[in-house]
Formats: structure tokens, sequence, C-alpha cells
């Protein structure tokens, strides 16, 4: 497919985006309704093999001159003479009234003249009608007509014409407190507007409160004041986030492609592009045909493959992973002095709410979008001692695109505590705690409550039609039972942790209940035949992690009954024994839709995975024998 091209308006001076194959065809403008012939004058998305453009006066037939090179004289406009048959008809014609005899010659040659004075003045006035364009339906031209309700091969209806061009400066979404939408280090505006990363921070992060239509074309001007540094920017492309990371350690590329980093996928470019103290040009386009970056009016990374390729790798993931994002790293300080984004009129950028809401601005947006229980749900966090984050939300489950909505997470932890697996977080306790106002939100929510206790005494929020609680984090919870858990609105559960909780077999009927789910982490959960049973009825299941020392051949052989399971991961996390045999996977291989398998130490043998793997040749499978 050819990239449609930018075409400006001669008479309103709008620029539009116009499909390739009406280059020199002529095409009505849908802002001032005035038509005129497509000269490109800059590509919208990657540089298609120019073309040599013919002069007015040599166009072919089939495409009409521009109205621009018509004469403005009206006695110099070109007429069609009649042909000797017309005048012939004319000669032939009989007078009507009493005279019936012949006409001389000279009244004919007088009759004539005045039929091919009316026909220059009938024409001329004709032509000043029609380049006024007062017939909003049919415009006439030396060559064609453009009709609305009947199109033929070499005529453009305006539907073909996307609107108005749009910019945009993507700095003016940022808020005034730039903590809001800051992920990771510092940054700051300048007294010019520019926005300075890494001041003095090793590395900055920052998100825009942005959500970007499918196509845009992105503009930066950035400039980098150290002799070394990486710069990151992170966008969308068709619903699915990746990040162009450029001057990296291993060069520049995009990050993720099929679960690689740049430094390892088809994107890889070797060599350096910023030069110290010098403002570089970044031109980003995602449309249709691809990805594609331009560094310096050169083409420098492109990527033409499926949006579902794409991912954003570890060190560039954010909150709102839709929201463009600006990244400074490895100790470089850059200045974006300008990042404008270029959209069509009938898809605009749209202001979001920032990841991190302080300001009553911000506050004020989330309630909008969210409803009056948000402000209760605020104070609640902030009396826990937490916070309130926004994120983006996607469509579906695993390796599944976002869509430009936010969802709500309310989180027990402080923002200051970071988990790390061998680290114990601090314990919170919920005694009391009144979770209920969270019922009252309109819109999808997250609860992340990891490492907190006393669950039996909290109030939990009830089901409402509005309330979407869609992740509920409870790893590492203590006092959690059965009879708690199923206390939550499970209904809409699409991702669901409760990894080290100590849940037994009476958890299984609050999982049946998560038709919903899509994810679950169930690490140090009990899986007997009751819960492997119940997860297996679950018809959106795709990823579950569980523990293969608290689980049995036999609860295998019930969760090997799942049609939807796609990511199957079986680790031992004692290091005592391992209770699974090759009879597990024996029950693993009747499970159809398994694309990927992991097997950490769970006791079944090499000789049983090799087998597996030539029986399966298209699951990917990771293995760690027992003992190693």
């Amino acid at each position: 497919m050819i990239s449609p091209v930018l075409s400006t308006c001669p008479s309103c001076q709008k620029r539009l985006r116009v499909k390739h194959e009406l280059i020199g065809k002529q095409v009505r403008c849908p802002s001032c309704r005035d038509t005129f012939v497509v000269q490109t004058t800059s590509p919208a998305a990657k540089p298609s093999p120019s073309k040599a453009k013919l002069p007015a006066d040599k166009v072919p037939p089939h495409q009409p001159a521009p109205l621009s090179s018509w004469p403005a004289n009206p006695a110099a406009f070109p007429v069609q003479q009649p042909t000797t048959a017309a005048w012939q008809s004319v000669a032939q014609q009989k007078p009507t009234g009493a005279s019936k005899k012949p006409l001389s010659k000279r009244v004919l040659t007088g009759a004539a003249s005045l039929v091919a004075v009316l026909l220059v003045v009938g024409g001329y006035f004709g032509w000043q009608f029609f380049s006024q364009d007062q017939n909003e339906t049919k415009v006439a031209t030396n060559a064609a007509m453009i009709s609305d309700a009947d199109q033929k091969p070499n005529q453009v209806s305006e539907n073909e014409l996307s609107n108005e061009i749009l910019r945009n400066s993507l700095l003016e979404y940022l808020p005034d407190n730039l903590k809001e939408c800051q992920i990771k280090g510092t940054a700051i505006r300048t007294e010019s507007g520019a926005l300075a990363l890494n001041d003095p921070d090793p590395e900055s992060f920052v998100e825009i409160p942005v959500v970007l239509p499918e196509e845009y074309q992105m503009e930066l001007s950035v400039r980098r004041d150290t002799p070394g540094g990486t710069f990151v920017v992170c966008v969308p492309h068709r619903g699915f986030p990746v990040s162009f990371v450029i001057d990296g350690k291993s060069g520049s590329g995009l990050s993720d492609i099929d679960g690689k980093s740049y430094a390892y996928n088809v994107s890889n470019v070797r060599g350096r592009q910023f030069k110290n103290d010098q403002t570089h040009s970044i031109q980003i386009v995602s449309s249709p045909d691809g990805l594609f970056l331009d560094f310096d009016g050169k083409r420098l990374i492109e990527f033409e493959g499926a949006p579902k390729q794409l991912s954003l790798e570890s060190y560039s993931v954010h909150p709102n992973r839709m929201f463009p994002g600006l990244k400074a790293a490895n100790r470089g300080h850059f200045l974006v002095e300008q990042a404008m984004v270029e959209t069509s009129g009938l898809s605009t950028p749209k202001k979001a709410i920032p990841a991190y809401p302080q300001s009553e601005a911000s506050n004020k947006l989330a309630q909008e979008r969210f409803g009056p229980g948000f402000r209760e749900v605020l104070a609640l966090a902030e009396k826990l001692g937490g916070f309130i984050m926004f994120e983006s939300a996607y469509v579906d489950g695993f390796g599944s695109a976002y869509v430009g909505g936010q969802r709500l997470r309310f989180n027990v932890q402080s923002r200051k505590v970071t988990y790390s697996w061998n680290v114990p977080m601090k314990m919170v306790s919920v005694a009391g705690v009144d979770f209920s106002p969270l019922s009252e939100v309109t819109g999808p929510v997250k609860i992340s409550a990891p490492a907190t206790t006393n669950w039996p005494q909290a109030t939990l929020p009830s089901s409402n039609p509005n309330f979407r609680l869609e992740i509920l984090d409870l790893h590492n919870a203590r006092d959690l039972t059965a009879s708690v858990l199923q206390s939550f609105p499970l209904e809409q559960v699409s991702w669901l942790s409760l990894s080290h909780t100590k849940l037994d077999e009476d958890a299984a009927d609050s999982i049946a209940a998560m038709k919903s789910l899509k994810l679950a982490q169930l690490r140090g959960v009990q899986i007997g035949e009751k819960n492997a049973a119940a997860l297996a009825s679950l018809p959106k299941l795709e990823v579950l992690h569980i523990s293969s020392n608290l689980a049995s051949d036999a609860a295998i052989e019930r969760l090997s009954q799942s049609q939807s399971i796609q990511v199957l991961d079986l680790a031992n996390e004692s290091k005592d024994k391992s209770v699974l045999s090759d009879a597990a996977l024996k029950s693993i291989e009747k499970m159809p839709g398994l694309r990927q398998l992991k097997l950490i130490k769970t006791g079944i043998s090499q000789i049983a995975v090799e087998r597996y793997r030539r029986a399966n040749p298209d699951v990917d499978v990771k293995y760690t024998r027992a003992g190693s």
C-alpha cells in the first residue's frame, strides 16, 4: 500500500491528507468547497518514489489543468467552435411565424454570427459560475466532471479526502506540576517552554497525558548537551505500545519486536546519531503502512510488521502505555525544544488524566471521567498512606491491544515502596478499613493491595453495574480466606494475583466465578483437583502461573481439560521435593491451545521433555532440570 500524501488547497491554504493515487486529479476541498488539482507537498508517511510533475499546459487529457492556469481574460477563454454539421443544422431550420420564404444568405450569415457570440458569452459565464462553485454537488472542468451522485473512473468524491490537518504541541498537554506525569528522575520546563530531561538525575522519564489517534505524525526538535546518553521516545502504534531507542549502548532501534529488544531485532542500527550541542529533527509516522522514524530527514528506523509484534521493554514500561513518553537515559542530558503532533481533523488528540494526579485541575478531570465517588476514593488512599494512579486499559487479555481509555488503580502501599522478590514488603493492616467507596467509581478499577493483613476485619466493595473491578492484586496478603475472596465482586476480574496467600482448595468456588479471568498468578496457592477443575472451567483463561510443588499429577490431569490456556508456567518453589512426574507432561500434551510451557525444576525428566518438543514443535518450551 502506498502512503497518503499531504497537499495544500490553493484557495484556503488548508493542509489535507490525500490518497497517493489522486495526485494530478481534481478534488474538492472539504473546508472551502473549492476544487483544485492535487500536487504533493510532503509525504504523510514513508516517502514514495518521486514523479515528475508536468506543466499545466501539458497535463494529459484525463487530468484537468489547474484552475489557476485558465486565462483570466474572457476573450481568451477556449471555446469549442461549432462543427460544419452544426452550421448546416442551423441553416436547414425553417423559420416560424407568417413568413414562409427562404432566408437570404445575408440573414443566415448574421444568424450564425449571433450564435457564435452567444456561445462565447455563455461559455464564459458558465466557466465563472462553476469556478465559483455555486453548485456544490457538481463541478465542471475542461476535462472531467466531479459528481457525488455519479462517480466515474477518473473522478474523485470528497469522501476520499480527510479533513484539515491539525498541528498540536505535545508539550502543551503536560501539567504545570510535572510530578503528576513523571515516571522516574526529574524534569523541568525552561523559560522558553522546552522540556529538560535528566537534570540532574542519571535517568529521567516523563509520559505525556494525551491519547493519540491511530494515525499521526510526530515532529521533535531535540538537543543533547552531554557527550553521551540515550534518548527514548515511547509511542502507540495501532493499539500497541513500543519505544524508539536512539543512541543506546547497542545503537538504535525499536523495543520490543517479538519480545526482543532493539539490540537483538531487525530494527537495530549501529552507530551514533546525536551530536553535542546540535538540535536534531526527529519525525515519527504511525499509519496503516507501518511505523517509521526519520532522523534529520533520513530514514533511520522502520517497521512494517503486524502491530501485535510490538511491546515495551522493561526499562521503558510506564503506567499509561498508550501515552507518548520521553526518556533520557545513560546519563544523557536532553532538551526537547519542540514536540508537535500532526493529525487529521477527523481524529484529534484527546487530553487524558496524568498518571499521578495532584492538582485540582487533574482531580477535576478524574472526577468527570470516574464519577463523584472519585473524591472519596482519593481520600481513602491518602488515609491508608497509599496513592491513586491512572493507567492504560487494554482491550482483551494476553497479547491484546490497548484502548484509549484509562483505569483507576487504587494502591494501598505507598508509591515510595518498591517490591522485590527477595526483599519483604512492610505489611499494611486493613482492619476497620471501609473499601465501599470504590464501588461508587464509574469505570474500570484495579485494586493493588500486596503485603496486607487483617482482611476479615475490612469492609469490601459491593457489586455495582457501573463499577468494574478488572484487576485484583493481593499477593503476599495474610489472613486472606476463601470467604473474604468471595466477597469481592469477581465477575469482571480479568487479571488476578494471589501468589503466596496460602489459599487452599476452599477457593475453588471463587475461582470458578471469575468467568472473565485471563491471567492468574497463583504461586503459593494449593492447586489440588478442585482448584484445577475450577481453573479448567474458565473460558477466557490464557496465562497461568502455579507452583508445581503445590500441585499433583492428578491436578494437572484436571487442568489439562482447559481449552483456553496458552501459557502455562510450572515452577517448583520447594528445595526439598517435586511432586510432578512424566505423567503430568502427558496430560499437558492434551491442551489444544498451549503455545508456551515453562517447567522449572518440576521433577519431569529431560527425556520426556524432548519427546514432548518433537511431538509439539509449535510450543515454546523452557525447561530447567530439578537439582540443577
